[in-house]
């Protein structure tokens, strides 16, 4: 395909065709939101000017692709392992939000208070470890997200927060308010 005037050469020299490191492109090279993207069947290209190159790999490809395809999904704005996480990766995105995977066949989003609380307790280095499951939304408007070691609720009328542990529940104590999260130490 061809690049817009003044803009770098097709996601596919990235790839080094379907011999390098992310297969064989899966869909076209596409233009959005200022930006270009391919995905392909080991991860996915994306470039924007002010970003850069940004590359996902493995489940992280997988859920940008399907978030894409919903309609959900922002440019990446970097990729990669932490030194300090390094049994799983994350992924930037423009709106904030972060992707996490852990090499359990899928990866998470996280975003919004969780993920303000999250980060404030440490990340994938607390003792909530890396997401296993997407946000879920009540009738009622309370969130809740559950994580390796425990679950973080956030909503905007909560006067209660629990953490659940290992499978049991924990009553909160001391309750601490961050935004409109709410959290309890174990």
């Amino acid at each position: 395909s061809t690049s817009p005037p003044g803009q770098r050469a097709s996601t596919s020299a990235f790839s080094a065709a379907e011999n390098g490191a992310l297969g064989y492109p899966i869909t076209d090279e596409r233009y959005h939101g200022g930006g270009a993207y391919q995905y392909f069947d080991k991860g996915a290209v994306f470039w924007k000017a002010a970003l850069g190159t940004v590359v996902l790999r493995g489940e992280l490809a997988v859920r940008h692709l399907e978030l894409m395809r919903a309609g959900g999904a922002a440019f990446p704005t970097w990729s990669g392992t932490i030194a300090s996480q390094p049994a799983g990766q994350t992924a930037l995105l423009e709106n904030g939000a972060q992707l996490f995977a852990k090499g359990v066949g899928a990866a998470f989003v996280v975003d919004g208070a969780i993920l303000a609380r999250y980060q404030a307790l440490g990340g994938a280095l607390s003792f909530l470890g890396y997401p296993i499951a997407d946000a879920q939304t009540t009738l009622a408007g309370t969130r809740s997200q559950r994580f390796e070691g425990g679950t973080l609720f956030s909503g905007a009328d909560m006067d209660l927060g629990v953490c659940t542990q290992a499978g049991a529940l924990r009553l909160p104590r001391p309750l601490r308010r961050r935004s409109a999260s709410w959290w309890s130490p174990a």
